[in-house]
């Protein structure tokens, strides 16, 4: 009879521990996806504290472009699209202040369809451009209005009701300009890349 005691004790003993252990892990895990839930809101937090308005980027795009400019013999940036943008800045993670989705700053991560921000001068020079031509501007899904940074420096807005992409947008803008120049050609070509590269993930 004792010999049954002693096993039921140890036997409740083993259950107790078993149980004891498996409460421990679930805080344990319960404790580190709250601790991720946090950590992730604190960084969403202080990545939207550091992001610059809309506005605010595309003026600051037209300064870097003119120092670029003034050290390249008046070409922009010959890399195509987000690349392009990255020539622009010193360090990649200006970028990634500048846009409204997560950009990391590693340059082999860069691609078209996490970045918010067209660039479509490239293989232009300075001479080749007028001043209303689109240089960089927001792409257009999902906004009723997008930003337009001109060639002269300007700062568009326009609605954007029937323009689906960039190309679009390109196109807006060239059948209201009053010149006919080979520039065009290249911006649609331009924005065409920019667009194949943000649908074909």
């Amino acid at each position: 009879m004792t010999g049954n005691t002693n096993h039921i004790g140890k036997h409740n003993s083993f259950n107790c521990c078993c149980l004891s252990v498996v409460v421990v892990l679930a805080i344990l895990i319960v404790g580190a996806i709250v601790c991720s839930i946090f950590w992730n809101e604190y960084w969403y937090r202080q990545d939207n504290a550091m992001r610059r308005e809309p506005m605010e980027n595309l003026a600051h795009f037209h300064h870097e472009l003119k120092a670029y400019l003034s050290t390249h013999e008046g070409r922009y940036p010959t890399e195509q699209g987000v690349y392009g943008l990255a020539e622009l800045v010193v360090l990649l993670s200006d970028l990634r202040v500048k846009d409204d989705k997560y950009v990391g700053t590693d340059p082999d991560y860069l691609s078209e369809h996490i970045t918010s921000y067209a660039y479509v001068a490239s293989g232009l020079s300075e001479q080749e451009l007028d001043g209303d031509m689109p240089v960089i501007f927001e792409k257009p899904w999902h906004r009723k209005s997008i930003r337009v940074l001109l060639s002269n420096g300007h700062v568009d807005v326009i609605e954007t009701a029937g323009l689906k992409n960039c190309r679009q947008v390109v196109g807006y803008y060239k059948e209201r300009s009053k010149t006919a120049s080979d520039a065009w050609e290249t911006l649609l070509r331009n924005a065409d890349v920019i667009d194949h590269m943000s649908f074909s993930f």
